[in-house]
């Protein structure tokens, strides 16, 4: 399953600096030749080490061997996918959560504070001196690359989870599939429930990986700007606040 002897262009993001990494100028070449001509297979790149497809099975395999091993210790324990893919990944999920929670609920938060400041400037009976103008200006221009930054680095690495665990069940499933018996394969298992755990049942868990920081972001942020709102405006502005859950809760339904 790793290895395609046409694979033999090296990844550019194996070897690549800080610098590199941090702009993304390590896929500019790719970028540069998709533009030029169309992609063949012998444009294909192999993976990152650590995105192997034996790697990652090993690794998920291991930790689900070890939740059957405490099944058969005790008899109230029932092993779960769930806790060994947290195992496998969720240190990754919660570094990026906590880079996404200082994105969005510091950065982003006093960006329009800083940018009020900025425009206040401008304003004739402005009293901010011209060094202080320089300096909201500047805060304001540092704080947009950093959000970028994080931003997209966030939703890389988050990209990057999702297909780990993509990789690593789809691997687990070709090795159930191939110590299984011919007559249980024919009686008990059809190859349309193999399509539907390796295609739509992995992809739903990519899905929730992606969104799963907005589910605690949102509300913290939300509180942030209702009593911000309150105290900055009136009370009656936070009406608005009102219809956008009603608008939230009527979308789910």
């Amino acid at each position: 399953m790793d290895r395609n002897e046409n694979h033999t262009v090296e990844n550019p993001r194996q070897n690549a600096n800080f610098f590199s990494i941090l702009t993304f100028s390590w896929a500019w070449k790719t970028f540069l030749l998709g533009y030029y001509r169309d992609f063949t297979e012998k444009d294909l790149i192999v993976p990152l080490r650590n995105h192997s497809s034996r790697l990652l099975g090993n690794k998920l395999e291991n930790s689900w061997h070890k939740e059957t091993q405490k099944s058969k210790k005790n008899d109230n324990f029932r092993p779960s996918l769930l806790r060994a893919l947290i195992k496998c990944f969720g240190t990754e999920v919660v570094v990026v959560g906590f880079f996404q929670g200082i994105n969005e609920l510091v950065i982003n938060m006093f960006r329009p504070f800083i940018l009020g400041k900025v425009l206040s400037y401008f304003d004739h009976t402005s009293m901010m001196s011209t060094s202080a103008g320089i300096c909201w200006a500047t805060a304001h221009f540092v704080s947009s690359i950093i959000h970028t930054v994080i931003d997209n680095h966030s939703l890389y690495c988050l990209r990057l989870v999702e297909i780990k665990i993509q990789t690593a069940c789809s691997s687990l499933i070709y090795r159930k599939v191939l110590r299984m018996s011919r007559r249980f394969l024919e009686n008990k298992t059809t190859i349309g429930q193999i399509n539907n755990l390796m295609n739509i049942d992995i992809k739903s868990v990519n899905c929730s990986v992606f969104q799963i920081h907005y589910a605690w972001i949102v509300p913290i942020q939300l509180l942030i700007v209702a009593y911000m709102v309150c105290q900055n405006v009136t009370l009656l502005a936070s009406g608005g606040i009102l219809i956008f859950l009603l608008v939230a809760f009527l979308q789910d339904l």
